[in-house]
């Protein structure tokens, strides 16, 4: 009996236990012989980490943009001339475009790929953190427009928010080994909040006075320049150029309508977006309020960077528990 053929790992030249298969004198068209040309043409690429490094980069800036002025609202009204109501606003402005942009940019990344999804949203994260930082320079400033180019600065940024929010199940699916799925979905996922979080922190230390907003511009628009550099220069593939697993073989992407339709008729995915979207949404109006509820009741205002910090995993572990447990139920 000949002694089998191993398949090597390309990226450390070790074989892996589980590519051990033996080379028969099969049929050609068999299941085993099949399995065989695939594995052949599997490659994983140092390049992934690169590209999930980006993300984790892009997603943290889009989140610190958005809640940038929230843990200094107060700071914020009085350096504008304005109110609080209109500080709440500059947050607000996300979720309303988020909204319909978030079916544009679904579609965007089935239909373009991977890499075009990342780079405009790098883009446009970019540009609206330019533009916000344009509030803070004189000579174009004359009234009240500094308003304006906050606003506009912040609806750019809201339309890169659905774009980068959405990559890292793609980037998951279309990069990384099926072992290493669920760790890179995982990582990229959680830079969002992750990017909330050090808003919360840093914003009530660079900006501890009003004169110190432009700084707070400059700090948040550091990350987003790189991110948009690196994003550009790096991302230019939409996928690997050999798939990274025999399940990234033999996918095949439904039609993006189709699965939208096909989602809508799934319970269990009902049960799911209800669930997580209610969480979510509670947990963002306490990102953006969190700062004036403590504050009116004699807290510092660093003091929600500490309260979001011991938030996010309660409320993320309250999500799934029930989120399990209903779909548990639904599937019996």
């Amino acid at each position: 009996m000949a002694e089998p053929d191993i398949v090597q790992d390309p990226e450390h030249g070790a074989p892996e236990d589980a590519l051990l298969l033996p080379v028969t004198e099969e049929h050609p068209n068999s299941d085993r012989c099949q399995t065989l040309r695939k594995l052949s043409h599997i490659r994983l690429y140092k390049k992934r980490w690169f590209i999930l490094i980006v993300v984790c980069l892009l997603n943290s800036s889009n989140a610190m943009l958005w809640i940038s002025f929230a843990p200094v609202a107060d700071v914020t009204a009085t350096h504008l001339k304005c109110s609080l109501d209109v500080v709440n606003y500059l947050s607000l402005v996300y979720l309303v475009i988020s909204i319909p942009i978030g079916f544009l940019a679904s579609w965007l990344l089935d239909t373009l790929g991977l890499n075009y999804a990342i780079i405009i949203g790098s883009w446009l994260n970019m540009t609206g953190s330019i533009v916000r930082s344009a509030s803070e320079i004189n000579f174009l400033n004359s009234g009240r427009s500094n308003l304006i180019y906050l606003f506009v600065g912040q609806s750019i940024c809201a339309v890169a928010q659905p774009l980068v929010l959405f990559v890292p199940a793609k980037l998951a699916a279309v990069w990384f080994p099926e072992h290493q799925r669920a760790t890179a979905n995982m990582i990229a996922s959680m830079s969002n909040p992750f990017g909330i979080f050090l808003a919360n922190l840093l914003s009530p230390v660079i900006a501890s006075q009003e004169k110190y907003i432009p700084l707070l511009h400059g700090v948040y628009g550091i990350p987003a320049v790189i991110a948009c550099i690196l994003a550009t220069a790096g991302v230019n593939e939409k996928a690997p150029l050999t798939p990274p697993s025999i399940s990234a073989v033999n996918s095949a992407t439904e039609p993006f309508f189709t699965g939208l339709k096909q989602l809508m008729k799934n319970r269990a995915y009902i049960i799911l977006m209800i669930c997580f979207g209610s969480g979510l949404g509670i947990f963002t109006a306490f990102s953006a309020f969190l700062e004036q509820i403590l504050c009116f009741n004699g807290y510092s205002n660093s003091s929600p960077g500490i309260n979001i910090y011991g938030g996010i995993p309660v409320t993320y572990q309250t999500l799934c528990s029930i989120s399990t447990i209903l779909m548990w139920h639904e599937s019996d």
